[in-house]
């Protein structure tokens, strides 16, 4: 399988992935080494849910999550066919709401059930996790 494209046109940081306008690839862009996805979270959606605290600098790990279960899903969700019979190409695939709703509905599905793989991305944060990194932001403070 293909990797994704990777580039860098992240515009500081506002821009975290797009889909070409042939509507053939998805492209994650390079961000800032330090970085908090928080403005980027939508309503529900907490850091907490992909192994980050509120307030700090995100962990690789969680940038990662957010990057692969969020970001990735949601770009995807714009190559879902919608009308196609609409006269305009913008109009035959999903637009923000119904890419944001793809991304949230199979994120919770790929999540439903633990993931067995050697790399922690792919299953959502452990109780564990979450209790380290609460523990490592007292000790910051």
């Amino acid at each position: 399988m293909e990797k994704p494209a990777r580039n860098d046109k992240s515009r500081g940081g506002r821009c975290l992935g797009y889909v070409n306008s042939g509507r053939r690839e998805i492209a994650l862009c390079a961000l800032p080494l330090r970085m908090s996805l928080r403005r980027a979270l939508v309503k529900g959606q907490t850091p907490e849910q992909f192994g980050a605290v509120s307030g700090t600098k995100w962990s690789r790990l969680a940038m990662r999550r957010f990057m692969l279960y969020d970001v990735f899903l949601y770009e995807l969700g714009h190559l879902q066919l919608i009308d196609k019979n609409a006269r305009s190409p913008r109009l035959k695939f999903a637009r923000e709401k119904l890419a944001q709703a793809f991304a949230v509905e199979w994120c919770a599905r790929l999540w439903s059930q633990p993931f067995s793989h050697p790399d922690p991305v792919h299953n959502p944060p452990t109780a564990e996790e979450l209790a380290a990194l609460s523990i490592a932001q007292k000790l910051e403070f």
